[in-house]
Order: C-alpha cells, then structure tokens, then sequence
C-alpha cells in the first residue's frame, strides 16, 4: 500500500473480464480487498485475495464497501446485430446498472464512490480531426444510444453516493483481447485495413487502463464523465501497418466495408467507424500514462 494512501474494499463487476482481470491483479498489488461480483461465485476464478459474491443477494454483498466498479456487460463490436443481440447488448449494461443502483441505495452506509464504465461510442462515428473531449454531445447511432443509457442508469446513483465517475473506455490493448482479434488475419497472412483504414482509433494500453480505473478510485477530484484513453490516437490504418511490421505480415488484403456489411449487418457499422478522443479529464488530473508509444505496446502484446 502507497504511504498515505487509505486501504478501500471495492467490489468490481466484470471482474473476469479482459479489462476486469487486469483492475482486479492491480488493485489487490496495491493493497485494497477486493470483491467480485459474479452470476457464479461458487464456481468463479479469481486471484489470491479476491472473493466472489453474487447477483442475487447485491445489498449483502455490497456491506461495508467502498466503492463499486461496475464493468460488466455483452460483447458490443464484433458482433452481428441482431434485434435480439441489440436488446441483450442494452439490458446486459443498463439492467445491471440499475440493479446495483438500486442495491446501492438502500446500503445505510453507500460507498463513496461509484465508477460506472461506458464507452467512447459514446460520442459516434467521428472523423479523425474531430477531436472529442467529455463535454461534448453524444452521437446517435445504437452504441451511442447504448452508451447514453447506461450513464442514465448510473447517474441515478447520484444523491446517495457522494461520486459517480463514467468511465468511457476506448480500445484496450493487450495481450488477448481486441489486440489478438486483430491480429489474427495478419497472422494467417490475410492482413490489411478495415474499410478504407481512416477511421480513428482511440487506444489504450491495458495497464495504464487498469490504473487509470484506480486513479478515478483514489482521486476525489475525479468525477462525471472520463475519456479512458490514451493520449496517442491512431488510424485503422497504421495500426493496422503496426501490426503487420510487428509481425512480419503482409498488409496486403484490406476488407471493404461492404464484406464487413454481408458478415455482422448492422454490427459493421461499429466495427468501420471510430472516434479521436483526448483523454482531457486523466490529464487534468495529474494522470501519468506509462505505455504511450504504439509501437512498443503492440510488441509487447503479440512478441
């Protein structure tokens, strides 16, 4: 534990995921206890120190916390959207929101702090030189829709717990993850740029995700919205270069985005846009990004 720095309990959702993993190895390092908030906890695998708890029973589980991270919810990109998957995609993050509102909300001592991820679909399909910050309005489409929702829900929990933070999270990459899928095609030497490769891409490195989530815990000048970004953004079409150079891939075969259109429907449409965001808020307050280089990252997630 950091001197001066108070030991928290934090119960996190998604804590098995990509993302969750990660937040949940660098809180336990940092010396808070940690719970994970689980449809199975008697089944669940988590690192030494962390515990399991339930859906069912969230007041219980949620006794004598500190603060909530809520990062759970269905794949959005890469997916064929399907009416069904879009309303399973929508009630997997706003339901849940709600529901640990609601638990929230009759703790007779509410954590301190409630962080609530969303997404940087948030503001829509940008162009690269229309630089989003967190003031600015959301775009329309069904992510951005999606995204609108779940910060409704967890604004909700504004009045009995003294801070919410939206955490807009951009593309994580890592060792797995997004990164991988990527990669993949490079792999099988089929590589190349999505849908012309112009769109942004508003990355992140995975560890400086996972610490930006616990400066947003620590940090008592942190709330509302967050751009959880890195402040480097990048094409689809250099990153998809990088990867090629890292590799020693070709980057021959770019995929239009009317291929992308016969295989995920609607769902290709999040797949060929993107947004540049500035992560102005982390900025503001003093956060240190370590893995800013895209080079470097990409080596160090797939060498």
């Amino acid at each position: 534990m950091p001197s001066g720095l108070k030991e928290l309990n934090i119960a996190v959702t998604g804590g098995t995921g990509f993302v969750g993993t990660a937040l949940i190895d660098a809180l336990l390092k940092r010396g808070h206890r940690v719970k994970c908030i689980t449809r199975s906890p008697e089944s669940a695998t988590l690192p030494s120190g962390a515990t399991a708890i339930g859906w069912d029973d969230l007041v219980s589980g949620l006794s004598n916390v500190d603060a909530v991270v809520h990062l759970a919810g269905a794949p959005a990109v890469g997916q064929r959207l399907t009416p069904e998957k879009k309303r399973l995609i929508m009630e997997s993050r706003v339901e849940t929101t709600k529901s640990l509102v609601q638990a929230m909300k009759q703790l007779p001592h509410p954590p301190q702090v409630f962080v609530c991820a969303s997404a940087i679909g948030y503001y829509g399909d940008r162009p690269f030189e229309e630089i989003k910050v967190e003031e600015d309005s959301p775009g329309d489409d069904f992510l951005a829709r999606v995204c609108i929702n779940w910060e409704a829900a967890a604004v909700e929990a504004e009045g009995s717990v003294p801070r919410v933070v939206r955490a807009r999270i951009g593309i994580v990459l890592g060792r797995g993850g997004p990164l991988e899928v990527m990669a993949l095609p490079f792999k099988m030497f089929v590589g190349g740029p999505i849908a012309g490769g112009k769109q942004p891409v508003s990355w992140i490195d995975r560890r400086d995700a996972a610490r930006a989530l616990i400066h947003c815990l620590e940090n008592d000048n942190v709330v509302g919205p967050v751009n959880v970004v890195g402040p480097n953004a990048t094409t689809n079409g250099e990153l998809s270069a990088t990867i090629a150079r890292t590799l020693k891939r070709p980057n021959l075969f770019p995929v239009p985005k009317f291929g992308l259109k016969m295989i995920f429907a609607e769902g290709a449409d999040a797949i060929a846009s993107g947004q540049h965001v500035k992560p102005a808020r982390l900025l503001d307050t003093e956060f240190k990004f370590e893995h800013t280089d895209l080079v470097q990252v990409v080596r160090d997630h797939l060498l």
